[in-house]
């Protein structure tokens, strides 16, 4: 049940992220309905992901919200970055020397 309230507590996070995806695919040129469901699911993921990172740092309700609504405007662009970092940790933690170093 904890985890069902924490889940609900970080939705209206992960709804400002997804309008900042939404926002973002609204403002370009070539805007279609498709781009706009993808922009908005991948903000919602990258919302969550920020908003749990965000939450383990203890930052204020306001920080946290500024941080999360503009992770979902950039969401491909910080999805990218949260994959370079996972994927730098994992080659570290197996001991396996990363591509290009």
């Amino acid at each position: 049940m904890d985890n069902l309230r924490e889940l609900l507590g970080c939705l209206p996070l992960v709804a400002l992220s997804v309008l900042g995806g939404v926002v973002r695919q609204l403002q370009r040129e070539d805007c279609t309905m498709r781009s706009i469901i993808t922009g908005g699911v991948t903000a919602a993921f990258v919302g969550m992901v920020v908003g749990a990172y965000v939450d383990s740092l203890g930052l204020s309700a306001g920080m946290s919200t500024a941080i999360v609504g503009a992770s979902g405007y950039a969401a491909g662009d910080v999805l990218n970055v949260i994959l370079k970092g996972v994927l730098r940790k994992a080659c570290r933690a197996l001991g396996i020397e990363e591509e290009g170093n």
